[in-house]
């Protein structure tokens, strides 16, 4: 496929829960040699909890409904996962993209009347998708939020007119975003259910994006997430002197096996990401002490100059995972000899928190 991309952005304080990541991808429409039809796809899970997005671009024309439906029968049945069967056999699920269904019955005027009265449940009524899903021909368990905005395809690029070129194409609710939510639980020890609640579903009309033909549509959800767990490794810092942070890192020795290549990166708090680090250490260097199936690894790292003053995290890299396994809580850079250091405990908790360090220098 030539340029069809999923993104999917998570935020700082979740990373060290994301694990088993994968991303898949399924070409349509002969064997994909358009290259512009198809799928491609992310599944993650954080903590217990298993999500998957997907991003597709369907079979186009208002009557390859059938089509489309293949379409999607496809990338259901060729996208596959080590960790689970299919895209299917996940808690969450979100699928977006040009899934192309156009409104049946209704000619272009009709359809721009309704537009202008913003009689949109006239619109959806016919709605080759609604109908399509409440006769269980696709997306089955899937739910869409409500749709109070006008269509979203097909506008004269840099204009806000729908379509007045010689195909008269009518105005359709092609760019869409639906979600399905696990109706059990595939964990015996865990009682778990799962609610999306959607927030926000709407499309964006603004001007800036009337270079293409279609306007974008944004949606909201709040889920439940399972992260509880008890984790890897944990950090327990304790900055010392300028120049030099003592670092006390504890590995649960049941669920990870240290390699030599793990490292220690020290990363500032406005950084872009959290691959923008300053100084690194590999992890295994230093001292280290055994107790409760656990080991206490203890190293250094000697800080740059240019960071004192600054608010800066570490981060633990494992060789084996494109993730990080623990990231700590942030702290501050003093230029004086450091008097009060405070760990709140041996830096490991059930919670999955990283554990608080309070700092304070000499004139405090």
């Amino acid at each position: 496929m030539w340029n069809m991309q999923l993104l999917v952005w998570i935020r700082l304080p979740w990373l060290h829960y994301v694990h088993n990541i994968e991303t898949s991808y399924t070409r349509t429409n002969f064997g994909g040699l358009l290259g512009s039809k198809g799928a491609v796809s992310v599944r993650f899970e954080i903590g217990q909890t298993s999500i998957c997005f997907v991003n597709s671009h369907l079979t186009a024309h208002l009557q390859h409904v059938n089509e489309r439906i293949r379409d999607y029968d496809d990338i259901i049945e060729t996208q596959t996962f080590k960790n689970s069967t299919n895209i299917l056999d996940h808690d969450y699920i979100y699928w977006l993209g040009d899934l192309n269904f156009r409104i049946n019955n209704l000619d272009k005027k009709t359809i721009e009347d309704h537009i202008t009265s913003n009689e949109y449940d006239q619109l959806l009524a016919n709605d080759q998708l609604k109908k399509s899903m409440n006769e269980g021909l696709i997306f089955l368990g899937f739910k869409e939020g409500p749709i109070n905005f006008p269509p979203t395809y097909k506008f004269d690029v840099n204009s806000d007119k729908y379509d007045t070129g010689s195909k008269q194409r009518k105005p359709a609710y092609t760019d869409r975003i639906l979600y399905y939510t696990s109706s059990y639980s595939s964990d015996d020890d865990v009682n778990k259910s799962f609610n999306v609640l959607p927030m926000e579903y709407r499309a964006k009309m603004d001007s800036i994006f009337q270079r293409s033909d279609h306007r974008p549509v944004i949606a909201n959800f709040r889920s439940i997430v399972y992260a509880h767990f008890i984790p890897r490794i944990k950090f327990a810092i304790q900055p010392i002197v300028a120049g030099d942070i003592n670092i006390s890192y504890y590995v649960d020795n049941g669920a990870y096996k240290p390699s030599s290549w793990d490292w220690i990166a020290l990363v500032d708090a406005k950084a872009r990401t959290i691959s923008d680090y300053v100084a690194y250490k590999y992890a295994p260097a230093g001292l280290s002490l055994s107790f409760n199936g656990r080991t206490r690894h203890i190293t250094n790292i000697k800080l740059p100059e240019q960071l004192i003053g600054s608010t800066v995290f570490l981060v633990y890299w494992s060789y084996f995972s494109e993730f990080p396994l623990a990231i700590s809580e942030t702290f501050k850079v003093y230029e004086k000899s450091i008097q009060k250091v405070a760990v709140s405990d041996d830096g490991w908790s059930d919670s999955g928190s990283c554990s608080t360090v309070n700092l304070s220098d000499s004139d405090s």
